[in-house]
């Protein structure tokens, strides 16, 4: 996992109703593995109140990248424990035995799941995977995600896994294709009632959504030699870019409104009609001239005018929201495998999917990978639709309340 809040908010969930008698956690796609184990840590303790972290949780250091955003809103405890260790170093060091399920959260190698799958004297029962950008694998020779490489993998890793468990369960689920609507956050008015504030508040802080402002714009002015005089921060205004969004999207301050019909402007009027453009004239282009660093860019301004006039215009236009992605299949999922069964409204738990149905991975038109019926394709796993976030949420809401 990324120690991103959903991953926090999946793992204490997961701890208290997973009974297993170990979790080991393997940071992966972060830079700060002391500072997220430190944030980890402190979340737990203060979302049960106190207490200590539990003794049957391993944290190891994964897959080290580059900095990436979410980083700087961990929350830096002061802590003298460091983790337990690397993750080859680990089970080289302590032995695993016995049946294992594998939660995928974040980006990770492929090699780390065939490391796992490869174990002596171990079964693995289920492996679950968060489909999208955590799927996401590299070639040898590239430094970023590389759709063909990933595909490769995502098409083969039911086939490896079962040769050598046969009996393994392999699932996927997705925000959107598993979801009615999409499961990537819940409201921040409910959550607050039941998640540290503190790391609530953090959460607020990532900057993905000031962040996708300023891409866009840097992609409009690198392509017109910045004639687009589009002003994310109004003249005259004393706040940055990232209060402004936050003030913006919590919609509290007197002001808020003002700066929401401001965003929404912006990115309907300006943002998007460039970024529109901008893809346009790179299609063209790809027409006349087919290469691997075009249809790269092509393929990241069609991403993110997406993102901006999808998620992005959404934040001002509707209820705040946190991201509880992680949490909310993580829960999901124990719905649906009758973890709940003795503690949760029968009415509530019926509203779940009642098994896993088989799935395969296909290109769309636009070249995204994405689940498809076994039909079209072979087996590489299992998936659940129909998913609500309004059950989740209650279901969230009734077990913090145990």
């Amino acid at each position: 996992m990324d120690n991103k809040f959903d991953d926090k908010l999946a793992f204490w969930y997961l701890h208290k109703y997973g009974r297993y008698e170990r979790y080991i956690i393997v940071l992966s796609n972060i830079a700060l593995f002391q500072t997220a184990y430190n944030d980890l840590r402190d979340f737990f303790i203060s979302k049960q109140k106190g207490g200590l972290f539990p003794t049957n949780v391993v944290v190891l250091e994964g897959y080290r990248a580059n900095k990436v955003p979410h980083e700087s809103t961990f929350i830096n405890v002061p802590n003298e424990i460091p983790l337990n260790g690397e993750f080859y170093e680990y089970l080289e060091r302590e032995p695993l035995s016995g049946t294992i399920d594998i939660l995928q959260s974040a980006p990770t190698p492929k090699w780390h799941i065939m490391k796992v799958a490869s174990l002596e004297n171990t079964t693995i029962r289920r492996y679950h995977c968060i489909h999208g950008y955590n799927s996401n694998q590299k070639s040898s020779s590239a430094k970023e995600a590389d759709n063909q490489a990933t595909m490769d993998w995502l098409q083969n890793l039911q086939m490896y896994i079962r040769s050598k468990h046969p009996g393994a369960q392999i699932r996927f689920t997705n925000n959107f294709a598993s979801f009615t609507g999409s499961g990537a956050s819940q409201p921040y008015n409910s959550l607050k009632h039941f998640v540290p504030e503190k790391h609530l508040e953090a959460a607020l802080q990532d900057p993905f959504v000031y962040r996708q402002l300023e891409m866009s714009l840097k992609i409009i002015n690198n392509a017109d030699g910045g004639l687009n005089a589009i002003a994310l921060v109004p003249e005259g205004c004393p706040h940055s870019l990232a209060e402004l969004t936050l003030i913006a999207r919590k919609n509290v301050a007197p002001e808020a409104a003002k700066y929401r019909k401001h965003f929404i402007n912006i990115i309907d009027n300006q943002l998007g009609p460039a970024l529109l453009k901008v893809e346009n004239n790179l299609e063209l282009s790809l027409k006349q001239n087919h290469s691997p660093s075009l249809a790269d860019a092509y393929a990241d301004v069609k991403g993110r005018k997406a993102r901006v006039m999808g998620a992005v215009r959404k934040a001002f236009d509707s209820d705040l929201s946190v991201e509880t992605c992680d949490a909310n299949h993580v829960v999901a999922a124990m719905a649906i495998d009758g973890t709940f069964a003795n503690t949760l409204p029968t009415e509530l738990l019926e509203r779940f999917p009642k098994k896993w149905q088989p799935m395969s991975f296909v290109y769309n038109e636009e070249k995204t990978i994405v689940f498809g019926k076994c039909g079209e394709s072979k087996e590489h796993g299992q998936t659940v639709s129909g998913l609500d976030s309004a059950d989740i949420l209650r279901v969230l809401e009734l077990l913090a309340q145990l």
